[in-house]
């Protein structure tokens, strides 16, 4: 798609692409490629494809970590985030949102897969990951399923 919007081969996809997909970008794509898109889908893809034949929850990572907990983060955190932290434009209250949504989530879906984990591991998870998505202020896509996939195992 990207290729398609900056190549303006097909000039009517080019300026139906940029129409839509603009909008929803963000400081990190200030120049002719759009890789907050591009990041998006890679946190969906590859963290289906490494755990492609197994039952763990590994496969759920990208969307749980950026479809889910990045998502409440950014809602909670935009409607009733009032405390920030120091030298960061999030707020304490989306990180919670982020820290309830992955614990819950966590638990949720290795009861589903009948993955066995360990509450404790479920909480390190929870907690680092948490962390890592609070003091990024750069597109988190990509690390944060990395991250989940790593306290899974």
């Amino acid at each position: 798609m990207e290729y398609f919007r900056i190549s303006k081969i097909f000039p009517v996809l080019s300026d139906l692409l940029e129409k839509g997909l603009r909008p929803f970008t963000n400081h990190v794509d200030s120049g002719a490629i759009i890789f907050s898109h591009i990041s998006l889908i890679l946190a969906f893809w590859y963290p289906a494809f490494i755990g492609f034949n197994d039952s763990t929850i590994t496969v759920f990572a990208g969307f749980q970590t950026v479809g889910l907990c990045d998502s409440m983060a950014s809602i909670i955190g935009s409607i009733f985030g009032t405390t920030r932290f120091k030298n960061n434009r999030k707020s304490i209250e989306g990180s919670l949102a982020f820290f309830s949504a992955m614990l819950l989530s966590t638990i949720a879906i290795s009861l589903v897969t009948r993955t066995k984990l360990y509450l404790v591991n479920i909480l390190i998870k929870s907690i680092i990951t948490t962390a890592v998505e609070a003091y990024l202020e750069e597109n988190d896509n990509i690390i944060l399923p990395l991250i989940s996939i790593n306290f899974s195992l």
